[in-house]
């Protein structure tokens, strides 16, 4: 049944998404790759077979620390990579930075179970 569970298949460049609604996309897929919170505000509400490069996906390296320098040799990444914006702009998507609330579980006091 269409949209009663999302797969992904994993080529050698790309990811497939079968199946995938704008929410999960947004707050999973791209939530990870991001390294925060992505909130779909698209209105759509469907289910869609999407394709992005596996590129895409892939988080970027952390930043250095402060004053250090980055090698010489360092290695720039291959001209096919693509990045997550240019990707989802292909697809007629865009990520743009806000600011909003969002809910959060905070637990303030943890005791261990009785014996009995």
């Amino acid at each position: 049944m269409r949209g009663s569970g999302t797969m992904a298949v994993q080529s050698p460049n790309r990811t497939q998404f079968y199946a995938i609604s704008m929410a999960i996309l947004a707050n999973t897929i791209l939530s990870s790759v991001a390294d925060r919170p992505v909130v779909d505000k698209t209105g759509l509400t469907g289910y869609y077979d999407l394709a992005l490069p596996l590129s895409a996906l892939r988080r970027p390296p952390p930043p250095p620390p402060p004053g250090a320098s980055q090698p010489l040799d360092a290695p720039s990444p291959p001209l096919e990579d693509e990045s997550i914006f240019a990707a989802l702009e292909a697809l007629g998507l865009r990520l743009e930075p806000a600011k909003g609330q969002l809910e959060t579980l905070v637990i303030d006091h943890v005791e261990r179970p009785s014996q009995n």
